[in-house]
């Protein structure tokens, strides 16, 4: 069957300025990617031709790079989909139009899946990203798209099943050395894109054998699927750092769900008074990931982090122990 979807929404914005929304894709500092209520668009390298990566199950390469002009990504998942879907721009007078195009054939079992599941939270999901377009240009969009009855059951669905799915599969288990050519790689991937900072073997090595520190592995099944470093174990005051949480393939569930292990294992198992992170001002998700497990932004003096020909703003936020609940049992999720 052949597919051709189009969404288009015209800006009172110059070209460049909308242009630049497409050269943020993927990046830390994403400004069309509607990740605060989708999945995230990752790439395993920055936006090029021959980048690979995706967001959900849909996984895609870059074809065709314009830089604030277009791109355009061809399918490689799920099955049936052949074809391709990009954003571009399109200058008209003083205004400036951004537009989604998706063309494809569909077969197998992508001819019900199509219609019945993916077009729907697509549509959902692109106009979405023009709604952010518009606020990050600084035009919010005076009635903000909405989602269908459809759609929230679609998501309610998928949640469902995506939840299920790692219940009691996953574990965190001390990380050993056999398990630094994962972490290395994972976090390189992860810090070429300004997501976190980065270690040699020798620091990672080296703390490992501190007793300050706490290595963690996200186990499931059988695969490495993250990792964790706890940093104040010693503390005097009992107030321990969340250095670093990392999963390696995000937007699925997973990250929340080890977040709250580590919590727990935070008040529960090391008796923390305070446990604390920093996080990059403009990683929204994370931010809001964060906050909805109770953490809360400190106002301490904000921290600078110099990264390449640019300075990067860094939040404190913490959980003190009288926020966590002792009520609630703890491992509540099914990680040990």
């Amino acid at each position: 069957m052949r597919v051709h979807n189009l969404h288009e929404r015209v800006y009172d914005s110059d070209a460049n300025s909308v242009g630049a929304l497409i050269d943020s894709l993927a990046t830390s500092e994403d400004r069309l990617w509607p990740t605060e209520r989708w999945p995230p668009m990752r790439l395993d390298q920055p936006l090029t031709v021959g980048a690979k990566g995706g967001h959900g199950p849909i996984r895609y390469a870059v074809e065709q790079y314009i830089s604030g002009r277009r791109v355009f990504f061809r399918f490689l998942a799920p099955r049936g989909f052949k074809g391709a879907h990009g954003f571009e721009v399109e200058p008209r007078g003083n205004r400036t139009v951004l537009r989604h195009v998706l063309q494809m054939e569909t077969s197998g079992l992508a001819l019900l899946s199509w219609p019945l599941v993916f077009r729907p939270l697509h549509d959902a999901l692109i106009e979405d990203a023009f709604d952010k377009a518009a606020a990050s240009i600084g035009r919010p969009a005076a009635r903000p798209a909405g989602w269908s009855p459809y759609v929230r059951v679609l998501r309610a669905v998928f949640k469902a099943v995506r939840d299920s799915k790692h219940v009691n599969i996953m574990k965190l288990r001390h990380t050993t050395p056999h398990d630094l050519p994962f972490l290395l790689e994972t976090e390189k991937r992860f810090a070429r894109l300004g997501f976190v900072h980065s270690d040699d073997i020798f620091t990672h090595q080296q703390q490992m054998r501190d007793p300050d520190y706490a290595y963690y592995t996200v186990q499931e099944r059988e695969n490495p699927a993250g990792y964790v470093i706890l940093r104040g174990l010693t503390s005097a005051d009992r107030s321990l750092e969340l250095k670093r949480i990392v999963i390696a393939e995000p937007g699925h569930g997973v990250g929340t769900q080890v977040l709250r292990a580590v919590i727990d294992k935070a008040f529960c198992e090391f008796l923390a008074h305070r446990l604390w992170l920093d996080v990059f001002e403009d990683n929204h998700r994370a931010r809001h990931v964060y906050r909805s497990l109770g953490f809360v932004e400190e106002n301490t003096p904000r921290k600078f982090f110099q990264n390449g020909d640019r300075q990067r703003l860094l939040i404190v936020m913490s959980m003190l122990e009288s926020k966590h609940g002792h009520d609630l049992p703890c491992w509540r999720n099914g990680l040990r």
